[in-house]
């Protein structure tokens, strides 16, 4: 026997083992015309081909061909679950869905009344797809409870759901035959405003809430009434108090140096005349030399017929200034109220003036302002602050007739601090370093006495600002 002739009736044999109670299973329902035999002519004889699968108490799904919307699904659900592949063949449907189970992680409770045998092949599709599939094809659903999912054909789902909506209404039916209750509530730290519009979110479809003077009168059902009750109590506490204090401190040092010598040259009209203040007329190279003290030297020299003025000036000095400045706003907060305090002063320019129309007057405000809104966490030690802090100070300007200019540091930001304890919100660092050099045009460049036709400055600024926020709660006792 050829190894050809030896596949053929091992394929055979294989056909007619799986697909014999299958086929004996329809044959009984009448579904589908008999089988036909397979017969070995010959070694060359291909085998008959194998009888498509048939449609009655089977399910061959082939996501590929066959869709959720031919499924009669809806179209509008999404699916979210794990994608999983499911190829079986005449498999019992308790261990599919038992499959699915384990993928899904939710406890599964089948109904005695669930039985059968499926044959599906699903590849790559959510979990919760493939269990309404699987479902659909035998006519169950399932309901879902917590962590727990209860498959039921569809005749039960739909009168355990008829069962819950009959004692629903009656339930209703009982509440809106039943007396109201009546309660006032008199607040004592929280505005009545304020509770009346909290304790009308809660009322029922016939409840009443009435605010006289202080008083709110409620009329309304039981539960109704004990859920306001509730929320009234957390509503109407003593509202905690935070002293919150900012500091700014704003420190800038400066550094001048000053090196070389500086010439000038020009004339003289008059014989004689006595030089007192350096100031030279006519020509200048570098500019008029300042015969002052303070680490400054200045030297003139006249010719014979006092015509020609040449003076000098030798420098050597350094100067340096510190300044600090320290701003200490701080504002007594209710919790969950902003609030804000300024300090400053307005500044007057004129706009708007021509020769038919008089000059407007406007102000510039230029303030330091603290504005805040703290929180106080349910731990009662931690708070959250919502803060703006604005310094402006004014800058130099162009004179009364047009708006100042103005120098203004800001910072806006929200953040958590412990009760008591003071924390660095930000900072600004600016560092200016400056040199220039004067110098006589070709003079300086000549080797070794070049220097003294150059005079040299540094002028090195630094400014920073440091801003740092305290919160205090303040205990009440009443």
């Amino acid at each position: 026997m050829t190894r050809e002739l030896r596949a053929i009736i091992l394929l055979a044999a294989l056909t007619a083992f799986c697909l014999g109670p299958w086929a004996a299973s329809a044959r009984a329902q009448g579904s589908f015309a008999p089988v036909a035999e397979t017969t070995v002519a010959a070694a060359t004889t291909a085998p008959a081909p194998v009888p498509a699968a048939p449609t009655v108490g089977v399910t061959d799904l082939d996501l590929a061909t066959q869709t959720p919307q031919a499924m009669h699904y809806e179209s509008e659900k999404v699916y979210t679950g794990e994608r999983i592949s499911l190829d079986f063949q005449n498999a019992d449907l308790h261990n599919i869905i038992r499959i699915i189970g384990e993928v899904s992680g939710k406890n599964i409770v089948v109904s005695d009344e669930v039985a059968g045998k499926v044959t599906l092949k699903l590849k790559d599709v959510p979990w919760d797809q493939a269990l309404d599939i699987v479902l659909s094809s035998r006519g169950l659903g399932v309901e879902t409870s917590g962590n727990v999912l209860t498959v039921l054909n569809i005749q039960e789902i739909e009168r355990r759901r008829g069962e819950r909506d009959a004692v629903r209404a009656r339930q209703m039916d009982i509440a809106r035959l039943a007396p109201l209750s009546k309660k006032v509530f008199t607040p004592k730290y929280s505005p009545v405003s304020v509770v009346t519009t909290e304790l009308t979110k809660l009322k029922g479809e016939r409840g009443k809430i009435s605010a006289i003077g202080n008083d709110i009168y409620v009329e309304d059902d039981p539960s109704a009434l004990a859920t306001m009750t509730q929320v009234f109590m957390r509503i109407d506490r003593v509202a905690k108090q935070i002293l919150i204090e900012a500091r700014i401190i704003e420190a800038s040092t400066t550094f001048v140096e000053r090196l070389g010598i500086r010439w000038g040259i020009g004339t003289h009209e008059t014989a004689g005349e006595v030089i007192t203040t350096g100031e030279i007329t006519g020509g200048d190279l570098v500019g008029s030399a300042d015969f002052s003290a303070g680490g400054r030297l200045g030297f003139a020299f006249l010719n014979k017929t006092g015509s020609l003025l040449l003076n000098a000036s030798i420098t050597a000095s350094e100067t340096s200034s510190d300044a600090k400045t320290i701003s200490a706003p701080r504002i007594m907060a209710a919790n969950d109220q902003e609030v804000s305090i300024r300090q400053g002063q307005q500044i007057p320019y004129t706009s708007g003036s021509s020769a038919t129309t008089a000059a407007n007057v406007q102000f510039k405000d230029v303030v330091m302002e603290l504005r805040v809104k703290p929180h106080i966490e349910e731990n009662g030690q931690i708070v959250t602050l919502d803060i703006n802090l604005k310094n402006d100070t004014p800058a130099n300007s162009g004179g009364a007739e047009s708006e100042p200019a103005i120098n203004t540091r800001e910072a806006t930001t929200k953040l958590m601090v412990k009760d008591g304890e003071t924390v660095v919100i930000g900072g600004i660092i600016v560092d200016q370093q400056t040199t220039g050099i004067d110098r006589v045009p070709g003079l300086h460049r000549v080797p070794i006495l070049g220097w003294l036709f150059q005079d040299r400055s540094i002028n090195n600024q630094k400014s920073e600002m440091l801003i740092f926020i305290t919160a205090n709660i303040i205990p009440l006792n009443i």
